[in-house]
């Protein structure tokens, strides 16, 4: 059971070849990343760990709340507890200085990505 004001923390492990991309959407209202990219920098082909605990955009604490203390109507109360996580792998990059880093390699057969929350 979650308390009123918890703070969430996603904990996002995904294989990338020269890095990964990711974006967490809510079923309504803002996404809460619409897109954050970590990249490798030369040590390719590899899982990556981040963790989110912010709004992207807002910079506030990702906190549990009562639909009740919300305002939101019963039938859109679904759609506010509903999150859908994407991902994809990024084999090519280029940096604000010009430097380029590119690494095609497919993911180990193994590999699934991870979404952990506390």
């Amino acid at each position: 059971m979650f308390l009123e004001g918890s703070m969430v923390e996603f904990q996002i492990k995904l294989w990338g070849a020269a890095g990964f991309s990711f974006r967490i959407n809510t079923q309504a209202g803002e996404p809460i990343v619409k897109s954050l990219n970590q990249t490798f920098k030369g040590d390719y082909n590899k899982e990556g760990l981040t963790t989110i605990d912010l709004w992207q955009y807002t910079n506030k604490l990702i906190e549990i709340h009562a639909i009740e203390n919300l305002n939101i109507s019963k039938d859109k109360t679904i759609a506010y507890q509903k999150m859908t996580f994407k991902s994809c792998n990024i084999i090519s990059y280029k940096t604000g200085d010009g430097k380029v880093y590119h690494f095609s390699a497919r993911p180990p057969i193994n590999c699934r990505p991870h979404f952990l929350h506390k």
